[in-house]
């Protein structure tokens, strides 16, 4: 196993870190972390591949180093093009940005791990029929319904107040966002794959209410586990025992 993660780009514009395991598997893990966040998680990206998994911790196009604009286009949008690139036939493996050299990745089977923000690109992403599983924490369903501790608007001010150039986007990108007119589950939930997805939700969480979830489980009929305790749960919390033996046994059911 990389005891550092490999610096690679995939479709030219989204920057992304990768980190082997000792042995590849072929399961390669996407993971999806919240907003706004620092871009680099080496202790969960360890954690997995110390389970078998080739980790793909993608910046959002538009994000940190990452091309292009933020929100222009649904963030999920980001997650399928990798998944398409990586499951394309002429997909050689990954280029390392430090060693200018190509690294061979397996790819059998593609599970997404996501949490708040991340957690709702891994619900929409599992539309890609190349996606087996998905596991989300706390993500969000309907942008519409703010969380007592963290309201949208506070939201929109504090990363373009304290986070400046790293999350690039109009204004108009935001309004898309909280109309729900892009990133919103809520939307689509009767047209995705519920056999595919688990969510893992608390219900004292006051960053992301729960109450959405529950319509939305009637739509998509996904799996959910719900805490009474918790709090709002976020990537990190995937490599905790309470959370990590659920995730487990999920992506591991056929």
């Amino acid at each position: 196993m990389n005891t550092y993660p490999i610096r690679t780009r995939f479709c030219k514009e989204i920057v992304a870190e990768v980190m082997l395991p000792t042995k590849q598997t072929g399961k390669v893990l996407i993971l999806l972390g919240g907003m706004p966040s620092m871009p680099s998680k080496p202790e969960i990206m360890t954690f997995w591949s110390s389970k078998g998994y080739t980790c793909i911790l993608p910046r959002y196009r538009g994000t940190w180093e990452s091309g292009g604009a933020f929100l222009k286009q649904s963030p999920h949008i980001d997650i399928l093009d990798i998944v398409d690139e990586i499951t394309n036939k002429k997909f050689v493996g990954v280029c390392d940005g430090y060693n200018e050299k190509m690294i061979p990745i397996q790819v059998k089977n593609i599970f997404i791990i996501g949490g708040s923000f991340g957690g709702t690109g891994a619900v929409l992403a599992s539309q890609h029929k190349k996606v087996k599983k998905v596991v989300a924490l706390a993500p969000v369903i309907d942008w519409s319904i703010d969380g007592d501790a963290e309201p949208f608007d506070f939201f929109y001010r504090f990363t373009r107040y304290s986070f400046g150039d790293a999350y690039r986007g109009t204004e108009l990108g935001w309004k898309k966002i909280k109309a729900n007119k892009i990133y919103a589950p809520v939307r689509v939930g009767d047209t995705l794959p519920g056999e595919k997805i688990l969510i893992l939700h608390a219900a004292d969480d006051t960053v992301v209410p729960i109450d959405p979830v529950y319509s939305f489980l009637r739509d998509s009929n996904a799996s959910f586990i719900e805490y009474k305790k918790g709090g709002h749960l976020g990537l990190d919390d995937s490599r905790k025992a309470k959370y990590y033996k659920e995730i487990a046994h999920f992506l591991a059911a056929r």
